[in-house]
């Protein structure tokens, strides 16, 4: 049986918490800053989206196009390479419009949409679903490095005494706070593979548990905080709504993520909201005025 299409619109929130760690590391190895007075220290969509991906292939068992893959020798493959290993295909003896319908089996390019630059084709896909940069939520942006010692000798010749030296840097506590959208329409109408209503609510599930699921070095010590999604029926230029939410920490380190102004500014979309959910750990994090969410869904994605 088709999986049913969806045809809606929606918007929503993604607040992802780091504590002495180094969740999207900039060229030097620091934790990204925005140019500002305070130095507000930010993330990439990237580094959400590559937990997203990874909980897609390590706890779906999902199809995944944009992730790294080896051949023998433990050499990342090319482009065309990743094609041929994952669908069996060769892209070099395929059309543009093969390449790209067989690309838009794979969740992640349904939902974030992928550059294509082969060989023979070059191929740009929009994806349906947009993620912001994530802004800390805090007023804290405290970065720290610290020296770290390797167990082998240092390799400059002549130098047979010193061990190797290095430094990590990381941010002491951060809550980053992402925005995004869902526009199904990004993908043509024409094109065999449209956005369905599982990707949706397999997008939601891993928004809240991909960021955990990652143990890198630098990702350890980050989990998710808060996800809000907002479906409505029609298309709507709504704010960034994540400049509506305030987030508090008291002297014990407790997260309050206060809802207030976002409950009154999506009340003037009332109409056109078709449902909207809270999604967080209740012990946690203590979200202020969420009794005031109106068509919340009680529904837990953040457990096992």
């Amino acid at each position: 049986m088709d999986k049913k299409e969806f045809n809606n619109w929606a918007v929503g929130i993604s607040v992802v918490r780091s504590i002495n760690g180094n969740f999207n590391a900039d060229i030097s190895r620091m934790p990204r800053t925005l140019p500002d007075k305070k130095g507000t220290i930010y993330a990439t969509d990237k580094a959400l989206k590559y937990c997203i991906r990874n909980y897609l292939v390590n706890a779906k068992k999902a199809k995944v196009f944009m992730w790294r893959r080896q051949n023998d020798k433990r050499e990342p493959l090319n482009i065309d390479e990743n094609f041929n290993v994952l669908f069996k295909k060769d892209p070099k003896r395929s059309t543009r419009e093969e390449i790209l319908n067989t690309l838009l089996t794979c969740i992640d390019v349904r939902l974030f949409g992928c550059t294509y630059a082969g060989e023979k084709n070059n191929i740009a896909i929009h994806g349906t679903t947009q993620i912001s940069y994530g802004v800390n939520g805090i007023q804290d942006n405290l970065v720290y490095s610290n020296q770290i010692l390797s167990p082998f000798q240092n390799l400059k010749k002549g130098d047979t005494t010193q061990a190797t030296m290095g430094d990590e840097s990381k941010a002491l506590d951060v809550c980053y706070v992402y925005d995004y959208n869902i526009n199904p329409n990004n993908i043509g109408a024409d094109n065999e593979q449209r956005l369905t209503e599982d990707d949706v609510e397999t997008f939601k599930e891993a928004l809240c548990r991909g960021v955990n699921s990652v143990n890198t070095t630098t990702k350890i010590g980050s989990e998710t905080l808060l996800v809000v999604y907002v479906e409505l029926n029609k298309p709507k230029m709504l704010q960034n709504l994540k400049k509506l939410i305030q987030i508090s920490k008291d002297n014990e380190g407790n997260v309050a993520i206060n809802i207030t102004k976002l409950v009154e500014y999506l009340k003037k979309f009332d109409g056109d909201i078709v449902k909207s959910q809270i999604f967080h750990e209740k012990e946690k994090t203590n979200v202020v005025n969420e009794e005031k969410w109106g068509k919340l869904k009680e529904t837990d994605l953040f457990g096992e």
